[in-house]
């Protein structure tokens, strides 16, 4: 899981930035108020903290089953498995959704 920050408020609404620290988006508030300051306004934003999940997409190629990072499913293999016979192709996804889970990837289908 990832994490970023913003300055948000209900009525200016967010920032668009996606910070990487609680006091560059605590900075980020403070110009917002010192600019609707200057025009006779007022700022409500506030530091938000944001947590991201990962997203993983299923990749099936012809005999095998692949967890890729990115929701269109073009980003790093984060796990690939092999399947015939002995392992079905059942089996292979489940055990590449685990894998990914594991590493804290919310997996979803690539339809």
């Amino acid at each position: 899981m990832t994490m970023y920050y913003e300055a948000k408020g209900r009525i200016r609404g967010r920032c668009g930035h996606k910070h990487k620290s609680f006091f560059a988006a605590e900075k980020c508030c403070k110009r917002d108020m010192e600019g609707c300051k200057s025009q006779g306004g007022y700022s409500d934003r506030f530091v938000s903290e944001v947590e991201v999940t990962p997203i993983a997409k299923i990749v099936e190629l012809k005999n095998e089953v692949r967890v890729c990072a990115g929701e269109k499913g073009k980003g790093r293999i984060i796990s690939c498995c092999l399947w015939s016979g002995n392992l079905g192709r059942s089996a292979a996804l489940s055990q590449v959704i685990a894998t990914a889970e594991s590493q804290g990837y919310e997996v979803i289908d690539s339809e």
